[in-house]
């Protein structure tokens, strides 16, 4: 699959706009991430975790912003969409980190002294 250029905007200033406009910015390459993770593109994924993840790094590395009251409910509306997104995500991916822990874990026979109860 052909990999698309990641969406990563450089962080604006510290007025209570740009915040809001670089959580919403986190808030869009979240939901694409999701949409990568449903077609089972995991490299996408990744791509975009690492964007998200220095968007978010930036965000943490500014000055508290006091945002007016009206922001503020919109910040707490994208927090708590990002949660629904990494919720969904996970389940996604869990399947495929379950199918990777089976790949590598050893023989049940490997497992000295470990009771056969505690696998069932």
């Amino acid at each position: 699959m052909m990999s698309r250029p990641l969406p990563m905007p450089a962080l604006q200033s510290d007025s209570a706009e740009s915040v809001l406009a670089d959580y919403q910015r986190v808030e869009g390459l979240c939901q694409i991430m999701l949409e990568a993770a449903r077609q089972d593109d995991w490299d996408r994924v990744a791509d975009l975790e690492r964007a998200t993840r220095a968007l978010i790094e930036g965000l943490r590395a500014r000055p508290q912003t006091t945002l007016p009251t009206a922001a503020l409910r919109e910040k707490l509306r994208i927090m708590k969409r990002i949660l629904l997104i990494d919720g969904e995500l996970r389940k996604l991916a869990e399947p495929w980190q379950d199918g990777l822990a089976r790949m590598f874990a050893p023989p049940l026979e490997r497992q000295q002294g470990a009771p056969r109860a505690a696998w069932n």
